[in-house]
């Protein structure tokens, strides 16, 4: 398990604060696991050559808010921005869906955005 937040850490740290669980473990959740992951890039544990730990962003988004434009979220600028962070994949969302009763025209909007980059 580990902590990450894209929005306000209040609620997220609270929880792991008020879990039942023990102080070690929660050292762990909020940076050790992740130390831990970041430090076995490279390492070699089990003799057979380099582990490679993929970095997936599970928080992805194209599109700006209709009342503002944040930044260029097109694909392109996005592959852009994970290659230059070292993340491999991202799970993808398109943010206009979030203003949809029906979500469907959105999530078309997306497969046409990224139907020719590779997945996986």
């Amino acid at each position: 398990v580990l902590f990450g937040s894209d929005g306000t850490m209040a609620g997220g740290v609270g929880k792991v604060i008020d879990a039942t669980i023990t102080d070690a473990e929660r050292e762990l959740i909020f940076w050790g696991n992740a130390a831990r992951l970041l430090a076995a890039q490279g390492e070699d544990r089990f003799g057979k050559g380099l582990v490679f730990i993929m970095i997936f962003d599970i928080n992805a988004w194209l599109g700006n808010f209709p009342f503002r434009t944040l930044r260029d979220n097109t694909p392109q600028s996005l592959i852009a921005r994970m290659d230059r962070s070292g993340i491999d994949g991202a799970a993808v969302s398109l943010i206009d869906a979030i203003f949809h009763r029906n979500v469907h025209p959105a999530n078309e909007s997306l497969a046409e955005l990224t139907g020719r980059f590779p997945s996986g």
